[in-house]
């Protein structure tokens, strides 16, 4: 229960950087608020990414049941890196070429947050991770967030 709770609260805190988004001007001509979820839909990890995605999902389903933000609902685009960095890299690359992600939810480890980080440095995507405990994720890269500590 207290690892559910605090992964509750992880996510929401990881929503809220992102409230902002529905009330920048650039994204009012959209319909709806994209955010990517990155990690392992299949793999090692694959589990314990699932139980996080549903969360994820339970948390913008409450905010679109609520009129999402400022009548916009948040949809969820979910992207399977297979907890490998060459398929972090790569998945982070459609993400920013062919999707309308305004920001990145992910990845699960910290070797494919890495991966992943330098695509959303070039491509000036905010992204966070909320398990992800390696330091190098977010040195030197202002776009990328960590929810938990290093250990």
């Amino acid at each position: 229960a207290q690892k559910h709770r605090k992964l509750f609260w992880s996510i929401g805190l990881v929503l809220s950087v992102f409230l902002w988004i529905g009330y920048n001007p650039y994204f009012k001509i959209q319909d709806a608020i994209h955010i990517a979820v990155v990690g392992p839909l299949s793999g090692e990890g694959a589990r314990s990414w699932k139980l996080t995605l549903q969360a994820i999902q339970l948390y913008f389903d409450s905010i679109n049941q609520k009129g999402g933000i400022n009548g916009k609902i948040i949809t969820l685009d979910a992207f399977d890196d297979q907890n490998d960095p060459i398929q972090a890299k790569a998945k982070a690359l459609e993400i920013v070429e062919q999707n309308e992600a305004v920001a990145v939810i992910g990845h699960h480890y910290s070797s494919c947050s890495i991966s992943g980080g330098e695509v959303y440095l070039k491509s000036g995507i905010p992204a966070v991770s909320t398990s992800s405990t390696n330091v190098k994720v977010t040195e030197n890269n202002p776009w990328y967030f960590r929810t938990i500590s290093h250990l």
